[in-house]
């Protein structure tokens, strides 16, 4: 077993398959409520792009909340404070 995660190899080349792409994506949105593409996912996409999804995800959460005057929850102030370091 590798030392390191190569996080530019493809997902499908590191044995993602359709259902586990499905299981993962269902396991994200539950948690983060955040939808990632499966079909992009498949086609090619690493680890790289599905943390680039994920961010960009978070982020819109936060800017949709904040321009509808949604006041934060201590989890996403968390995230907000999360992203101010990252």
């Amino acid at each position: 077993m590798p030392d390191e995660v190569d996080v530019t190899q493809p997902l499908i080349d590191m044995g993602i398959d359709s259902l586990m792409a499905v299981e993962f994506k269902n396991r994200v949105t539950k948690v983060t409520e955040v939808e990632l593409p499966v079909v992009r996912m498949l086609g090619g996409a690493n680890l790289r792009d599905v943390a680039q999804w994920m961010a960009d995800g978070y982020q819109e959460q936060l800017e949709s909340k904040t321009a509808s005057g949604q006041p934060l929850s201590e989890d996403d102030e968390d995230d907000a404070l999360i992203e101010g370091v990252l």
